[in-house]
Formats: structure tokens, C-alpha cells, sequence
């Protein structure tokens, strides 16, 4: 009822303009938006956007319009920018009418019209540093390089002491980087030295700002300036760090990486994190990593419950090929991490399957239950060991177990376990319990791609038409969950060609084949040659079905290289009788 009677008081009011009734009329709008601002507060935006309408149409304020903007903001820009003119033009000398004017103008593009709205403002608020660098961002994206110099002067003086001095300096550095007038780059950059001397962080900053926006040997200039105490420090030293490895001085890069995480000033968690950024910026260069080696060797013996140095140590391991360095550090985290860290056994325990030290896994795995009793990834790796070692029953039977002894909440693994159990009893030739457990998996994970995969092409190898069709969903499914998977896209491919879509089959295979032979590149131990070979005799045997014998007859030849089967021979003899009889 309260609304109500504002909005009747309002109905009432309009038309009515004599000079008494101003102050009536102006209080009313008074009330309205201050009604419409309670109503925002109680997230009541409609009731708002009415209120403070109304108030805008009794008293056409700055106020009321800027609150009209900010309320249509995040629906509707242009509605917004509008609103936000009209508050400017009620009020050129506010700036924050003035920002957010202008900002809306800036994301349309229209650099004119906000240059010249800009420039109104900044008459009547020369103080306004904020606008002023609004400005000159936009001259700067637009490389107008003297108009930025024309009005350079009068922001660094209006936001001298301000927060938006150090934005001033970074731009007047543009401008004069872009310009090759070192004489004031140098200038400008003694300035933000000065400027950001006070606080480490700011210097860092600072450092890191000139190495990303300049270059690194303007940096590195900048740096000698900074006095040693302060190099000293760990911040500085990691951004010197970060300069020379731009400048390719690795020696010098690892000299300060060897002592900078000992400085006082850094805490263990700091100093692993830069480290850290450090490795992986080499990684990410193809650079050597071996000098990492010695330098976490050392922090790890200093703070041997840092995990993420423990793991930073892993990957450096693996990187290098010390995998028997890598798997005894492993089982001494083990122990230095007794729990919360499963993950440390799963690649221990796949490390020994890789090695095929089966012995050690089955040796360790008491261990790893005591410390995770329901861990079901424990018991997964360990059955994949036992069906490797082509100890079949035995795999079946901890597999079983771990979907007995994981908590049930752990649906995903369960799936996996229920899915190794379908892996071994179409092995085994148990075909009812494979397509029981291949149900079960998929059941409590439809998105466990490894699965749907192998179901698919274990009912493929059924020989049934009958369960094709079934057979191709599923493979389907498995390689829209992961796209790039060679053995996902073989089996799509055979399921395709076997359901005669050979054109289709013929896509998807080539992908496999393709994929396989990269991966094969990159890390021989990614798939098996016989795998290898299985896809080159599918590939082969589409080419056959579309005509294109010289293709069969060559991946048919590419898969006796890798497996001599009489399959394969008999294939071959075939596509050559058929080459003859077609001279």
C-alpha cells in the first residue's frame, strides 16, 4: 500500500509546474529515490527501476539518471549508455558520470565522441586522473602516439601521489619505447623506480611490467639501478630470475635459483611455488631441466615435508628417465606422507606395471591397503598387474574384492573395477559375466569412456550382427567423451566398417592411424605393436571394401611388418588375386 500511495502521489503531481510547487515536486523525487535505493538493497530491482523512473521524471538529476544506468548496466548497454549521457550532461564535473560514460563509449568504439566528452570533463575536473587515463588508454590502442605526449604532462601532474601516478608512468614508458626517445624512457623509468622504491612488491611489479610491456633488456637496465640491498631480497631476486631467462642467460638463472629460496625474507610455500614457475616455464621452452635437480634435491633435504617440492621432484625424475630414482623417492614419500595422498601409490604402483615388476606391486600392496583400505585404485592397478602377468583369475578375483572393500560413494571407481572384471571375463571366455560387469560399469558411470569402448568391441568381437548396432552407440559415445583417443577411434572405425558405413569407417580409422603413429613417436611405450598392427589390417580391409586395392595391399604389408599372422597372409593373397584379375 505504501507503493501505491507514492505512485497516486506521483499521478498526481504530474502536469504541475508553477514555482510553488517545485519544492514539493523536488522533495517528492527526493523521496522516490531514496525509496528506489532501499528497494535495490532489499534486491527488489523492478520496484527499484519504477521508484527511481519516477524520480527522474519529477527531478531530472545526475543522480537519478547514473542510477538508472547502473541498474540497465547489466541487461542492456546501450540502454545503459544513454542513461549514463543523460547523468553527465546533468553534471559535467562528476567523474564518476564522467567514467562510466566514458568506459561505455570506449566499449563501442566510438573514440570521438568519448575524447570529446573527456575533454569537456577535464576542464571543469583537471584532477580527475582517472578520465585522463581513459583517455590516453584509448589513444594509446589507437597508436596516436602525440596526442598521447600532448596530454601526458597534465596527468603525471594530477595524479603525482595518487594511486594512478604508476599507471601515468607505465604509459608515459609506452609512449617512448614505441617513440625510441630513450632519453625520456630512462627518464620515466628513474621516476617509477622512485616511485615504487618503498614497497618490494611494487618494484617487483614494476620490474615485471617493464620485462612484459618493453623488453627484458630495459628491464634488466632498470634493475642494475635498484640498490643491492634490495636485489638481495627474494622478490627482487626472482624477478631478476625471470629477466635473464627472457635474455637466454641461463647459468646466471640458476645461480640466483640456487641461493634465492635460502634468503630470510621468503617462506618455503613461496619459494617452491617460484621455483616451480620456474620448471615449468623451462618445460614449456624445451629447455634442460637437469639443473633443477641438485637445486630441489637440497631444498627437499631443508623442508622434507614440502609435497609440492616432493612432486615438482617427481616430474623433473620423470623428465630426465631416472625412473629408479623416481620410484625410490616415490616410496619414501610413501612414508613421509602416510596419508590423504592415495595418488603417490597409483603411480608407484604404475611405474612397477610400466617396469612389469609385478613382484614389487604385489610386495607393496599390503602396505598401501593398510594405509587406504578402501582405496578402489589400489586394488584396480593391482589386478591390471595380475591380468598382465596373464595371472587371469587371480586379476578377476581383486577385482572383485576392491568393489567390495571401495565406499560406495566412489562410483567411478567402482565403474572402472566393474569394467576391469568385464575386460578379464571376455578373456576368460565368460561372456555372460563380461556383459554383466561391461552393464554394471556403464550403469554407474555413463561417461566412463574406457568402458563404453571395450563392451564396444567386445561385442563386436561376439560376431553377432544382432549386437552391432549396440556396439556402435557405444563407441560412439566413447569417442565424443575423448575425441583424440587412437584406441577409441579404432574401435569406432571397425564398428562402422563392420556395420558397412565404409566411407564413415574409413574417417575414423585413418584418425586412429594417425593418432597411434604420433603418440608412437612421442613415447614407444603408448601402444603395442600388435595394437599397432590391428589397426593398420582394419584400415587395410575398408580400403579393400571401397576399391582401393594398392592402399589395402600397403597397410595390409605395413601389419605383417609389425605381427605375421596367416590371417593377415591369407588377406594378402586375396587382395593380390583380386589386383590381378582387374588388369
Amino acid at each position: 500500500m505504501k507503493y501505491l500511495y507514492t505512485l497516486l502521489l506521483l499521478l498526481c503531481s504530474l502536469g504541475v509546474t508553477s514555482a510553488q510547487e517545485i519544492n514539493p515536486q523536488k522533495a517528492l523525487a527526493d523521496r522516490l529515490f531514496a525509496e528506489g535505493a532501499a528497494s535495490l538493497f532489499s534486491e527488489k530491482p523492478l520496484l527499484a527501476y519504477y521508484q527511481i523512473l519516477a524520480s527522474y521524471k519529477l527531478d531530472p538529476s545526475g543522480a537519478s539518471a547514473f542510477a538508472m544506468g547502473n541498474l540497465l548496466r547489466p541487461s542492456s548497454m546501450e540502454q545503459a549508455a544513454e542513461w549514463y549521457r543523460k547523468a553527465f550532461e546533468a553534471d559535467p564535473s562528476n567523474d564518476e558520470y564522467a567514467f562510466q560514460y566514458g568506459y561505455t563509449l570506449a566499449s563501442k568504439g566510438e573514440t570521438d565522441e568519448l575524447l570529446h566528452m573527456l575533454d569537456r570533463h577535464i576542464k571543469l575536473s583537471p584532477s580527475d586522473s582517472r578520465n585522463q587515463l581513459l583517455a590516453l588508454g584509448v589513444l594509446l590502442e589507437d597508436r596516436q602516439y602525440d596526442h598521447v605526449s600532448q596530454r601526458l604532462p597534465a596527468l603525471l601532474e594530477s595524479s603525482h601521489g595518487t594511486p594512478y601516478y604508476a599507471h601515468a608512468l607505465q604509459i608515459a614508458q609506452r609512449v617512448a619505447f614505441e617513440t625510441h626517445d630513450t632519453d625520456a624512457m630512462n627518464r620515466y623509468l628513474d621516476a617509477a623506480l622512485e616511485f615504487n622504491g618503498k614497497s618490494l612488491n611494487d618494484l617487483t611489479a614494476l620490474l615485471f611490467d617493464v620485462k612484459e610491456n618493453l623488453n627484458a633488456e630495459i628491464a634488466y637496465k632498470l634493475l642494475q639501478k635498484i640498490p643491492p640491498s634490495q636485489r638481495a631480497t627474494s622478490n627482487i631476486s626472482y624477478a631478476e630470475a625471470a629477466i635473464l631467462l627472457d635474455l637466454n642467460r641461463i647459468p646466471e638463472v640458476f645461480g640466483i635459483l640456487q641461493r634465492f629460496w635460502k634468503i630470510d625474507t621468503s617462506t618455503p610455500e613461496v619459494a617452491q611455488a617460484s621455483l616451480h614457475a620456474f620448471l615449468s616455464g623451462f618445460v614449456s621452452k624445451g629447455l634442460d631441466i637437469s639443473p633443477f635437480l641438485p637445486i630441489y634435491k637440497e631444498f627437499i633435504a631443508t623442508y622434507p615435508t614440502n609435497f609440492g617440492a616432493q612432486l615438482d621432484l617427481q616430474s623433473i625424475l620423470y623428465v630426465l628417465g631416472m625412473h629408479s630414482e623416481r620410484q625410490a623417492q616415490l616410496l619414501r614419500m610413501t612414508e613421509e606422507f602416510p596419508s590423504g595422498h592415495p595418488e603417490l601409490w597409483n603411480a608407484l604402483f604404475q611405474n612397477f606395471i610400466s617396469r612389469e615388476e609385478f613382484d614389487e606391486l604385489y610386495k607393496y600392496f599390503p602396505q598401501a591397503i593398510k594405509q587406504y583400505p578402501k582405496e578402489g585404485s589400489l586394488y584396480l592397478f593391482k589386478s591390471l598387474a595380475e591380468e598382465t602377468a596373464g595371472e587371469l583369475e587371480r586379476a578377476r578375483e581383486t577385482a572383485l574384492q576392491g568393489i567390495a572393500q571401495t565406499d560406495t560413494t566412489e562410483t567411478e571407481v567402482i565403474s572402472d573395477l566393474y569394467g576391469q572384471v568385464g575386460d578379464i571375463c571376455s578373456l576368460q571366455g565368460k561372456y555372460t559375466e563380461a556383459i554383466a560387469a561391461y552393464e554394471e560399469s556403464i550403469k554407474l558411470n555413463k561417461k566412463n569412456a574406457n568402458a563404453l569402448n571395450n563392451y564396444a568391441y567386445f561385442l563386436l568381437g561376439l560376431e553377432q550382427p544382432t549386437v552391432i548396432e549396440k556396439a556402435v552407440r557405444m563407441a560412439s559415445k566413447a569417442v565424443a567423451l575423448q575425441p583424440g583417443e587412437f584406441r577409441f577411434l579404432d574401435t569406432y572405425g571397425f564398428a562402422l566398417f563392420l556395420q558397412g558405413d565404409y566411407l564413415q569407417a574409413e574417417i575414423y580409422l585413418r584418425q586412429a592411424i594417425e593418432r597411434a603413429e604420433a603418440a608412437l613417436k612421442e613415447d614407444p611405450s603408448s601402444i603395442s605393436i600388435t595394437s599397432l598392427a590391428d589397426y593398420y589390417y582394419h584400415y587395410a580391409n575398408v580400403q579393400g571394401e571401397l576399391g582401393n586395392l594398392p592402399d589395402s595391399l600397403l597397410y595390409l604389408q605395413k601389419a605383417k611388418e609389425l605381427v605375421s599372422t596367416d590371417e593377415i597372409d591369407l588377406a594378402i593373397e586375396k587382395i593380390k588375386r583380386r589386383m590381378e584379375s582387374s588388369k
